[in-house]
């Protein structure tokens, strides 16, 4: 393994869902864009960007103390934003609800686990459907997901683990490797 590797923590949806989500996402009236392939479409639940792969089992062993006692829970997809919401839109994604244990498995994480100043970043619990190229899109969008025509509820999934990816950048894109997943309860 390299001396240092770059890690996120994440919440993966079924394919089926995120299908679903991407329809929904293609059938708003977009500038040029590029689908986020369907394996990569996860909420962050902490970024812990470049660590040291020898700091691996530590980090291993706090993602399991922090999953203990988190209980597993549903999240509902409400709506489809652009974001940033300020300034050109970089990407489309489906803002989630937070339910109380997967903001209590967040705290627990970002205490544990993150940079001391990306603790304070406001939790925004998302999955990435589409993004922009290049510096983005003079478009933006705060479209409900609940239609006379479409029940939000078939977009819920349940969150029972949480997966620790490795992120590699390539020059055709990024790559997510699961290096290890941990049950909540």
């Amino acid at each position: 393994m390299p001396p240092s590797i770059r890690l996120f923590l994440a919440a993966y949806p079924p394919d089926s869902i995120v299908a679903l989500l991407q329809s929904r996402a293609t059938a708003l009236p977009l500038p040029d864009h590029k689908p986020v392939p369907t394996d990569q479409v996860h909420i962050t639940l902490v970024f812990l960007g470049d660590r040291r792969s020898a700091a691996l089992p530590q980090i291993e062993t706090s993602i399991a103390a922090s999953c203990k006692g988190v209980r597993p829970c549903i999240v509902r997809p409400r709506r489809l934003v652009t974001l940033p919401e300020k300034g050109p839109a970089r990407l489309v994604a489906a803002e989630t609800d937070a339910p109380p244990p997967l903001l209590e498995l967040h705290k627990r994480l970002a205490h544990r686990l993150a940079a001391r100043d990306k603790r304070s970043t406001a939790f925004l619990p998302h999955l990435t459907l589409l993004r922009f190229p290049g510096a983005g899109a003079d478009f933006h969008t705060a479209t409900d997901l609940a239609t006379p025509d479409h029940d939000p509820s078939t977009l819920a999934f349940e969150v029972r683990t949480v997966c620790l990816m490795k992120s590699t950048l390539h020059p055709l894109g990024v790559r997510h490797e699961l290096l290890r997943e941990f049950a909540l309860g």
